[in-house]
């Protein structure tokens, strides 16, 4: 949990930058990024409720999974901005860097998740495994 605030003060002076921006296209991938954050929180509160005390484990390994699909790096979003003319390189580089910022606070997030509200430990079952 303590990891996620951590990143989370990182994203925040450039979510904060671009939301006002001029550049309409760099406001949208931020806005993406607030909106990410906020769903996988919704999610894991919604997972939370589903099982009461045992977390549905299943459920959060598919929030990390979409997370990591949602990298702007690896799904071409920034490729094309830049191609594009859309974004400045100097967005392109904030953007990459918050894009896997934003990953490490879901993949926190989710352990935090799994720690306080699994009657499994995960992160014991991948060091034997």
């Amino acid at each position: 949990m303590v990891e996620s605030i951590k990143d989370l003060k990182d994203l925040q002076q450039n979510i904060s930058q671009y939301f006002n921006s001029p550049n309409e296209n760099i406001q949208k991938e931020y806005d993406k990024i607030r909106i990410q954050i906020s769903k996988i929180i919704q999610e894991i509160m919604l997972a939370i409720k589903e099982k009461e005390a045992n977390i549905n484990l299943e459920k959060l390994e598919l929030l990390k999974e979409k997370a990591k699909a949602k990298d702007k790096m690896h799904d071409g979003t920034i490729d094309s901005l830049l191609k594009n003319k859309l974004i400045t390189a100097e967005m392109a580089t904030s953007l990459a860097n918050d894009s896997k910022t934003t990953y490490s606070v879901v993949k926190h997030l989710i352990y935090a998740a799994e720690l306080l509200y699994s009657k499994s430990d995960t992160l014991l079952d991948e060091l034997a495994e």
